[in-house]
């Protein structure tokens, strides 16, 4: 049985009034986990009924040297007018970087099937519906190197200049390197 309505169990006044659980959840739309190695995710065809999405990706590519970036882009639009930020901590700092005009966001990093390290993130994507305004997301996640460099926790913020509905996301290796089997991505609408 699901939740329908939220009360505050007798207490009284107005900013504890009754408020409907229909309107603030968060409900699957897909998942995909990797049977095979692959070069892109693509969700396609996405509802326009929520008022966010999130995406939870957990990964790891057959990059043989270190970590690596995933990265994605909205309605196949592979224009370089993405920007964004990042911070990240490896345990013997903070560093911090910006990019203008790239084809796509970096997520996260992660690991590599020659280690067997994975990474993993939760990506915002806020108001993906409204054609009023600009695109923006956020991602937090990390990877865990057991204590290398490698590993680190990352923060990134980002701005997809173009007002148009989001119906498609593409996530793919930074450099074209493929994503490991059991590599799982999944999208989920929030309402609000």
């Amino acid at each position: 049985m699901s939740i329908s309505k939220l009360t505050t169990n007798g207490v009284n006044g107005s900013k504890y009034n009754t408020v409907s659980a229909d309107n603030y959840y968060m409900e699957p739309i897909a998942t995909t986990l990797l049977t095979s190695t692959t070069g892109t995710i693509t969700f396609s065809n996405i509802p326009q009924t929520y008022k966010h999405l999130q995406l939870r990706v957990f990964a790891q590519t057959n990059y043989s040297v270190g970590s690596d970036f995933l990265y994605f882009n909205i309605n196949n639009d592979s224009a370089t007018t993405y920007r964004h930020h990042q911070m990240f901590s490896n345990g013997s700092g903070i560093t911090h970087s910006t990019a203008t005009d790239t084809a796509g966001f970096y997520i996260n990093r992660f690991g590599n099937t020659s280690t067997g390290y994975w990474g993993n993130c939760v990506v915002d994507i806020f108001d993906y519906t409204n054609a009023n305004k600009t695109k923006t997301v956020r991602s937090f996640g990390g990877v865990d190197w057991n204590g290398s460099v490698e590993g680190a926790i990352y923060y990134m913020s980002g701005l997809y200049p173009q007002t148009s509905p989001i119906t498609t996301i593409k996530i793919s290796s930074d450099s074209s390197r493929v994503l490991s089997i059991n590599s799982r991505f999944s999208l989920y609408g929030l309402k609000g």
